[in-house]
C-alpha cells in the first residue's frame, strides 16, 4: 500500500541516510538505504520514491520504499542452496552403492566366422 510518494531531498551516502519531502503532503521521512532494499546504486538526490510502510511508534521514519526506476537485486540463496542440494544427494547415491545395480558388463566381441566361399569351386 503506498502511504506517500516523495523525492529525496537529502543523502549522506558515508552513513547511507537520507530524507524524503513529499510536495502533496508537505512532510519530511527519514530513511536508510536499507528500507530500499538490495538497489544496484546510492539513491541520489532528487529519485522519486514510493513510501510504502513507515517504523511503528516513530515519527516518519520509512521502513519500506521503492525508488521509481530501481528495481532491487534477488537473492541468488535458493540457487545456491538448490545446487549443494543436488551435488549432496548425488554423492550420497554415489556411496550409497546404489549404482552398482546399474554397472556394465562386459561381453566378449563376437568372432568373425569363416565360411567357405562360394565364388571359388
Amino acid at each position: 500500500m503506498v502511504l506517500d510518494i516523495g523525492r529525496i531531498e537529502s543523502w549522506n551516502a558515508s552513513k547511507h541516510t537520507g530524507t524524503i519531502y513529499s510536495d502533496a503532503t508537505h512532510k519530511s521521512y527519514t530513511v536508510d538505504k536499507s528500507a530500499f532494499g538490495r538497489i544496484p546504486r546510492e539513491p541520489i538526490v532528487g529519485d522519486i520514491v514510493t513510501i510504502d510502510s513507515l517504523v511503528p511508534r516513530s515519527v516518519n521514519k520509512v521502513e519500506t520504499a521503492r525508488i521509481r526506476g530501481l528495481v532491487p537485486k534477488k537473492s541468488n540463496f535458493g540457487t545456491i542452496l538448490g545446487v549443494i542440494l543436488f551435488f549432496a544427494v548425488l554423492f550420497f547415491i554415489w556411496k550409497s552403492g546404489v549404482l552398482e545395480a546399474f554397472d556394465v558388463v562386459k561381453t566378449e566381441t563376437p568372432v568373425k566366422l569363416e565360411a567357405p566361399s562360394l565364388l571359388h569351386r
